[in-house]
């Protein structure tokens, strides 16, 4: 869609232009004796019946309606010529049910073809003083016919060309595959045209349908051939992002490559991943385009109000909505001023769905029965590559976890670092090693089932803390040792929360249930812990020293002087 104003602009130039060209036209034009009202139909109906069946080359639509155009200005003139071309035109847009917001298409096409019909037979004219009289047949110059049909295409190329440049500020080559497929053509609508004026001139109305049957018949034919091959340029696109979506590994390496690639090959102004969660929420991962480029947006929503993804999940395959009216009733606000057309395909996995993708249109009628076609098969090697990642990140956290706490263990918590040392940081950071004083006694006294359950809700006990800090990140270190790493966290600031963590073991009771003792059903356990600190830059100035140097400060200032405290590292 293009700017209200352009729209205003488009729409002020018609009202202008077009009445007082035709009035002019309709004035100052000699129609032929031998004119009637049939004959005009028959022509009118067959521009129409070509019309409906444009070849779309790189998302522009191109009419064979140039044989009738030729046909209609030998018999009857230009006057008649452009009535039916826009005749048939108003038809065929009426017949798109194109939006409101798109009616700007209509007196944009009312004027290029208006513009092209002017152009052409102006030069068919001008051209008539200098054409040798040894070229004619059926009285028609065939060099003038030549000349007319060549300025009509390529008054038609570069009105096309600026309108794209300049109305839809799209970047496009002049000379593209429409241009190429348009001066082709020429060698079909010249003696289809001069075909159908003689079968005219021998048989009236009933020559306008002796040449309609093969008219028709080519315009279908090089459609269909189109269709195909943009069929297979679908294809083509959809194997290579396939082969993208199943070389990562991560869901969302997966979701943004699907999510910027699809509006690049497929008419889609929004899409909208569901992907469905037990109880009553998905988890929504959408697209939009915006001025600035692609943003993402993720989100958990209820499902209240997305009873188009419910609807989906019930039917269990895709559904297309041509109109904004016949599906605004089933989404939210945020879709429905989006676009027009829309589209919901539910993703399934061993016959049960686990996510619905929504993609929306500004166009109606934007989702051809091949695109559905196409995006079947797309959408079958997204769910692919979604379960390979979930089955690969499930495998990816089993060994950055601790088995029993459930904390990262100490290979992810090396990453952490590796990954914060990459950025530089500027405002410095500190490391924290716990270690609970003596930890022996309690799986010596209580067995080892007992010192697991400790050790679980110390690990509770400091990431239920640390949530409330900020970007903490806690881990287990191996043992009865566990590892807080604090980003921008200065010195003085990394003993002051070790204090407050080590004063939250002290005070709190550890409840024991499976432990060796047979009298008692459960035990309270009270800890202690050595705390160690180091900071970079103010006690070194590489990051990998920090583990080291927070360990010899925990034995060094805290165990070895009695336990229970916490100890920063002196140079």
């Amino acid at each position: 869609m293009i700017e209200k104003k352009k729209q205003v602009g488009i729409w002020l130039a018609w009202l202008l232009i077009w009445p007082i060209i035709v009035s002019w036209l309709y004035q100052h034009s000699s129609i032929d004796t031998s004119f009637d009202l049939f004959s005009f139909i028959a022509f009118l109906l067959l521009a129409v019946m070509v019309a409906l069946f444009p070849i779309t080359i790189n998302k522009t639509p191109i009419f064979l309606i140039n044989s009738v155009s030729l046909a209609t200005f030998l018999i009857y003139g230009l006057f008649i010529e452009i009535i039916v071309t826009q005749l048939a035109m108003i038809f065929v847009l009426i017949r798109l049910k194109i939006s409101k917001h798109d009616a700007y298409r209509i007196p944009l096409n009312l004027i290029m073809f208006l513009a092209v019909s002017l152009i052409s037979a102006s030069a068919y004219y001008l051209s008539s003083p200098y054409m040798p009289e040894r070229l004619v047949f059926l009285n028609y110059n065939i060099l003038q016919l030549l000349i007319y049909m060549f300025i009509a295409f390529l008054a038609n190329q570069i009105i096309l060309f600026l309108i794209k440049r300049f109305i839809y500020n799209r970047k496009v080559a002049f000379l593209g595959e429409g241009f190429y497929f348009s001066l082709f053509i020429m060698g079909y609508t010249v003696p289809s045209g001069i075909v159908l004026v003689y079968l005219y001139q021998s048989f009236n109305a009933l020559g306008i349908l002796m040449m309609s049957i093969p008219i028709v018949t080519i315009s279908i034919s090089l459609k269909l051939y189109y269709q195909s091959k943009t069929t297979n340029q679908y294809l083509v696109q959809v194997n290579q992002l396939a082969q993208k979506l199943t070389g990562y590994y991560t869901r969302d390496d997966i979701l943004k490559t699907y999510l910027s690639t699809v509006p690049e090959i497929f008419p889609a102004d929004s899409v909208v991943i569901y992907e469905l969660f037990h109880g009553d929420q998905y988890k929504r991962v959408r697209l939009l385009n915006d001025k600035n480029g692609l943003v993402l947006e993720e989100n958990i929503v209820d499902r209240n109000g997305h009873f188009i993804v419910e609807q989906a999940i019930n039917i269990g395959k895709t559904t297309i909505y041509d109109k904004v009216k016949r599906w605004e009733h089933l989404a939210t606000n945020d879709l429905v001023n989006i676009g027009e057309s829309m589209m919901a395909m539910p993703i399934q996995k061993n016959y049960q769905t686990v996510a619905v993708i929504v993609i929306i249109a500004k166009k109606r009628y934007a989702f051809l029965s091949i695109l559905v076609s196409v995006l079947t098969v797309l959408n079958h090697y997204l769910g692919i590559a979604l379960d390979n990642a979930k089955y690969y990140e499930s495998i990816e956290l089993k060994s950055q976890t601790d088995h029993l706490t459930r904390l990262p263990n100490l290979r992810y918590f090396e990453k952490i670092l590796t990954d914060y040392r990459a950025i530089s940081p500027s405002e410095g950071c500190s490391l924290i090693m716990i270690d609970l004083d003596h930890f022996k006694v309690i799986n010596d006294q209580y067995g080892h089932e007992c010192g697991n359950e400790v050790l679980v809700q110390v690990a509770d006990l400091i990431q239920n803390y640390l949530k409330r800090q900020g970007n903490a990140e806690v881990a287990r270190y191996g043992g009865e040792e566990f590892i807080i790493f604090l980003p921008n966290y200065k010195q003085a600031k990394g003993i002051k929360l070790a204090e407050e963590i080590r004063s939250l073991i002290e005070q709190t009771a550890f409840i024991c249930h499976h432990h060796i003792l047979s009298h008692q059903e459960t035990i309270k356990l009270n800890l202690t812990a050595s705390l160690g600190v180091a900071s970079y830059p103010e006690q070194t100035d590489h990051l990998d020293e920090l583990i080291r140097l927070a360990d010899r400060a925990m034995y060094i200032g805290a165990k070895r002087e009695g336990r229970n405290k916490v100890a920063a590292y002196q140079r």
